[in-house]
């Protein structure tokens, strides 16, 4: 479990789920690469970043990307 200390839409875990929401929905393929990966027992946002070619902390990375495809903005974010 992860939270942190402000609001929902600025935590890094809702973010998180935006950007995949996204990326599954234009990309449908990637759900099941995903969701095949997930199914072996490896963690969400490492799995997005490996099947994306994400390099570095998959956290921090799937954030960078969110920005970087205009999924999210850095108003978006909040440091912690």
């Amino acid at each position: 479990m992860f939270g942190q200390p402000c609001p929902v839409k600025k935590q890094y875990a809702y973010l998180h789920m935006v950007i995949e929401d996204s990326l599954t929905k234009k990309f449908p393929d990637l759900k099941e690469k995903v969701w095949k990966l997930k199914m072996d027992g490896h963690k969400t946002e490492p799995v997005f970043c490996h099947v994306l070619g994400l390099e570095g902390d998959p956290y921090e990375a799937l954030l960078n990307y969110g920005e970087k495809q205009g999924i999210i903005n850095a108003k978006h974010r909040t440091e912690t």
